[in-house]
């Protein structure tokens, strides 16, 4: 996690990570003793939270009242292949380990109990 911004103890947060749930924004709001730290997971949201809390405390943007806490809205099948195909690209060890142990799965599920099955 990588930190957004601090404010005082006094600030209270609870609608602003309500509205940063909202925007699909990743985040953690950790209690220092003093402060309150917003701490969010992509290097790309940290000025885009801190623009966000300085338009929430201006009145700018609104929390919905309307909740979305839906997982599937967070997560498309799409989206998640290339995210896989992304990083197996960047590990093509890793890729080919995985198909050898899948076929070779495969290949003892259908096979069971044969010569090849044994002289694995």
């Amino acid at each position: 996690m990588l930190k957004a911004f601090e404010v005082s103890k006094d600030e209270n947060l609870e609608s602003f990570g309500r509205l940063l749930w909202q925007r699909k924004i990743s985040h953690v709001i950790h209690d220092t003793g003093e402060t309150w730290l917003v701490a969010v997971a992509r290097p790309d949201q940290v000025s885009e939270t801190l623009h966000l809390y300085r338009q929430w405390q201006a009145g700018e943007v609104q929390v919905s009242e309307q909740d979305s806490a839906d997982v599937s809205s967070y997560f498309s099948g799409a989206e998640v292949i290339i995210n896989l195909s992304r990083a197996f690209m960047r590990a093509p060890l890793t890729l080919g380990l995985i198909t050898i142990c899948l076929v070779l799965f495969l290949l003892t599920y259908m096979l069971g109990n044969t010569a090849l099955f044994n002289a694995l």
